[in-house]
């Protein structure tokens, strides 16, 4: 992602982290951190064929389901 940032001054010393944000301005547009939000989503839910083995994480989502269907009467 591509920031968009003006310095609007240079310090003559250095300066804490917190006082960096006197120095500069954010011009980032919003539309730029909804993109990466949804990208990060989209990685998130996304698991390409052939990774291996599910985590556990991905395995209790199964047997999640798996026992949502038992109970409904589906399967």
């Amino acid at each position: 992602m591509n920031y968009k940032i003006t310095v609007l001054d240079i310090p003559s010393n250095r300066v804490g982290a917190k006082l960096v944000d006197i120095y500069r301005k954010d011009e980032t547009p919003k539309e730029a951190f909804e993109h990466l939000e949804l990208l990060k989503l989209a990685k998130d839910h996304y698991r390409s064929k052939g990774l291996g083995r599910p985590t556990k994480k991905d395995r209790r989502e199964l047997d999640d389901y798996g026992q949502e269907n038992e109970e409904n009467g589906t399967e």
